[in-house]
């Protein structure tokens, strides 16, 4: 017989072990932070952004209506930059920490802003000055070579690359609501498993809901004694050594 769930008794258990909820999810919070904090490699991300411009025939039409959109055109300029060896095997060898062009590619990535003409180039790495360089001879040079490949469109840059002041991961913050979150959600889990696997007999009316079976009678429990009974004996005691 499959054990119903009583949704007043789930709370009563959660409500005793309130307190214990509350030390784990702290203690998966601290221990999240210093996770983050100590054995979690920084990194940190340098950006730039730069601005598409469309070309303008003759007639003032943009030539973008050949890729259909900016947002085509800023796809193409993705294709273009990440995926030229030539470029990115000369970048990588310009820096003063070589670097393959795979390894470019893992540290640099290009999106739309807001889904504008707006393309931000974002590098990271463990160290912020190679992100910086990285980021500036990225930036240096993808204007060229967009023109000489592309020859649709120019790009402008507007946002030049500045070096990043604090790392951009890992959040310790974000590591430490994680570790709480955590810790609260797996405390909660088990204490239901608890509760649906539990067969322990805890009242009459369990006997009647498991095994089906009238109750004939309780025998009640005599481990604590009224308090009254207490008084009135310490009393009692009193009174008859004050009489001697």
């Amino acid at each position: 017989m499959k054990k119903q769930i009583d949704l007043t008794a789930l709370f009563n258990l959660y409500k005793q072990h309130i307190v214990w909820i509350l030390i784990v999810s702290i203690l998966t919070g601290v221990g999240g932070y210093v996770y983050s904090k100590m054995f979690v490699d920084p990194l940190y991300t340098s950006t730039a952004k730069m601005y598409i411009i469309a070309q303008y025939d003759e007639e003032g039409r943009t030539s973008t209506s050949i890729l259909t959109s900016s947002r085509r055109l800023l796809d193409t300029y993705k294709a273009i930059l990440l995926q030229g060896d030539d470029f990115l095997r000369e970048l990588g060898e310009s820096l003063p920490q070589k670097m393959t062009t795979s390894q470019l590619r893992n540290c640099i990535s290009l999106s739309s802003v807001q889904d504008t003409e707006i393309m931000q180039i974002s590098v990271t790495t463990v160290d912020k000055n190679l992100s910086y360089e990285i980021c500036k001879k990225f930036s240096d040079a993808a204007p060229g070579v967009l023109q000489d490949v592309a020859e649709a469109g120019h790009v402008k840059l507007f946002s030049q690359p500045t070096k990043p002041l604090s790392r951009s991961y890992p959040d310790n913050v974000g590591f430490a609501i994680t570790g709480i979150a955590a810790g609260f959600a797996v405390y909660c889990i088990c204490l239901f498993v608890f509760y649906v696997f539990d067969n322990s007999i805890k009242s009459a009316d369990d006997v009647k809901e498991r095994l089906g079976m009238p109750v004939l009678g309780e025998v009640p429990s005599f481990d604590k004694r009224p308090k009254s009974n207490k008084k009135v004996s310490s009393s009692t005691t009193t009174k008859k050594e004050s009489e001697e």
